[in-house]
């Protein structure tokens, strides 16, 4: 049997931004006369994907089933803005009311706003399972993908995977009970392709600015300069691979389904970007260096732990843990920047967990306390930036449960998170400026830093040795909150992000078939839900009331960081669905 199928997808969005100030702001020489930015961005991805699909019984015990299918996909980024200073009128913001303007956000890192960018990829792939008597499956599949972000040369990559599934219980009748009804294990091996993480990342090209300077008339002065980023002709695409091992059962007359998997991915020729010394005349660059490695385990656990009549309470518990580590990084490089800044960030670093957090730490004594300076009090700095978080959870966890009784269903999510570290500016700007309590310490009393200073002190051999003792050097709450807390060393900003939450709740009525009878209605339900509403950072202050979620890097491999972002929101929704 053959069929051919044809799937077209076209997914767009439009987004206006705005970047405001009114004269007279503090932020630098271009702000302190007024700043309008405004930007409208599209972006649209288009897609097409055919399939031949082919099933066959080959005799009474063998089944066989395939495709063949090709994909295409286009994706655009648009982006059209103007920038804007000099203000005229006080909080007036048009264009027309700003004397200059220019289509580079010149106060804000120079970002061309004028620009259009465009990635092509095409893919070939194909698939087949041999079904043995419904409990021994083999499934062999590959794909070839190619992509316009990659030159000729290195812009193809072939991955297949390979799995194997086999259920005992329908292998041996014998195995089947009220106990154990259903088993299956499988084998899988698969493997999947990464390309450059943005459009033409293999060139070195050209900016021009035609209003980079002005003449002492006022007329602008053209310009033309080689951006700072190298491009890498050289770049190939990664090769994921994943060997997962997996085992399902479903009990007690399968009201308990038990899922357990385990899986190691490694990552071969990782696309990372990688800082070049300034004396080359370039910043930046794409390289495939290193290798990554993500070990983890996933468990799920669903079943109705009660029934009684028309009423039912179904559950289900996920908990995952997952363990990405860096292996390798090539011989000439110590860590890859990520995400953030230099000095700041979310690091590759040979045999530490991926994305680990590196900053400013306070030196150590050979203990590993750390030190206070007798001068003032306060944290000797480590000149050697340090690694002073690993973003990655311990472990996480989700408890779903759905409570039904004839038309109604409430449906409640708790999921919990344990461990990770954060970089976290709101708590601990809060903290240092006194707006909370830490603990039972008032904000008007001096402070004591917990570590260590450094004293001679007499040695048995030879007189005079440096040591160690408990600090004992007070110092004011403005010094704790402001070159401590917060304007300190990084480190002192690193929260534990362990938190538990009410993910959603959501409680729907599904209306009785009779009352929609005489109507052109198959089905009516409506459903009012929250999501959100209620979190606990275990290990933060109380009273900071800070959420680990929110993200001030954006989206991205960046993970871990807050700069004094907006609190998370709870959202509340209502939703009436109808078939037909």
């Amino acid at each position: 049997m053959f069929s051919l199928t044809y799937a077209f997808g076209f997914d767009t969005y439009n987004e206006f931004q705005e970047r405001k100030f009114n004269r007279g702001g503090v932020q630098g020489p271009n702000v302190i006369n007024g700043i309008y930015q405004t930007q409208d961005i599209k972006n649209t991805i288009i897609n097409h994907d055919f399939r031949l699909n082919v099933s066959k019984e080959i005799n009474s015990d063998l089944n066989f089933v395939g495709l063949i299918g090709f994909n295409a996909r286009n994706d655009t980024f648009e982006r059209d803005g103007l920038y804007s200073e000099n203000q005229g009128v006080f909080g007036l913001f048009r264009h027309f009311n700003f004397s200059t303007a220019s289509s580079r956000s010149v106060a804000f890192g120079g970002r061309i706003l004028n620009t259009t960018s465009e990635e092509q990829r095409m893919g070939v792939y194909i698939s087949t399972q041999l079904d043995y008597k419904d409990y021994l499956f083999l499934t062999l599949a590959g794909r070839n993908d190619w992509t316009s972000t990659l030159e000729k040369a290195n812009n193809s990559i072939f991955y297949p995977s390979a799995s194997v599934a086999f259920v005992p219980t329908d292998a041996f009748d014998n195995l089947k009970s009220s106990t154990l009804s259903y088993l299956k294990v499988r084998l899988g091996y698969g493997t999947s392709a990464g390309f450059a993480p943005r459009a033409y990342g293999t060139r070195t090209f050209a900016l021009g600015n035609s209003r980079d300077y002005l003449d002492l008339t006022g007329s602008p002065i053209g310009t033309n300069e080689v951006s700072n980023f190298l491009g890498n002709p050289n770049l190939k695409p990664e090769l994921i691979r994943e060997v997962e091992i997996g085992v399902e059962a479903r009990l007690l007359n399968d009201r308990l389904t038990v899922d357990f998997s385990a899986f190691n991915k490694s990552t071969r020729d990782l696309i990372t970007d990688t800082p070049l010394d300034p004396s080359t005349g370039y910043n930046l660059t794409l390289t495939n260096v290193g290798a990554l490695v993500n070990k983890g385990i996933e468990l799920a656990i669903s079943g109705q732990p009660l029934k009684l009549g028309d009423f039912m309470w179904d559950a289900t518990f996920n908990f995952t843990v997952l363990r990405p580590e860096v292996t390798d990084l090539g011989s000439s490089l110590e860590n890859v920047l990520i995400s953030g800044f230099t000095n700041r960030g979310n690091f590759a670093v040979a045999n530490q967990p991926y994305g680990v957090i590196i900053g400013t730490a306070a030196l150590r004594s050979p203990s590993g306390e750390r030190i206070v300076r007798n001068s003032d009090g306060l944290y000797a700095v480590d000149p050697i930036l340090r690694i002073i978080g690993n973003p990655n959870p311990d472990w996480t966890s989700s408890f779903i449960n759905t409570f039904s009784y004839k038309g109604f269903s409430l449906m409640v999510q708790i999921d919990y998170r344990h461990g990770g570290d954060m970089y976290a500016s709101t708590p601990s700007a809060t903290l240092g400026r006194g707006v909370v309590e830490e603990g039972n310490n008032p904000l008007d009393q001096a402070y004591i830093l917990p570590g260590v200073r450094q004293v001679a002190v007499a040695d048995d051999n030879d007189g005079v040795a440096d040591g160690f003792i408990k600090n004992d050097i007070a110092i004011t709450a403005s010094d704790y909150g402001f070159n401590t807390q917060f304007n300190g060393i990084d480190e002192t900003a690193i929260f534990d992000a362990t938190n538990i939450r009410l993910r959603e709740i959501s409680l729907s009525y599904q209306l009785p078939k009779t009352w929609l009878s005489k109507t052109p209605i198959k089905s009516a339900s409506i459903q009012i839900n929250g999501n959100n509403l209620w979190f606990n950072s275990v290990n933060v202050p109380k009273n900071v009331n800070f959420d680990p979620e929110v993200l001030s890097t954006g989206v991205g491999n960046g993970n871990g960081f807050d700069y004094l972002t907006g609190p998370s929101a709870r959202r509340y929704g209502v939703a009436l669905r109808l078939t037909f």
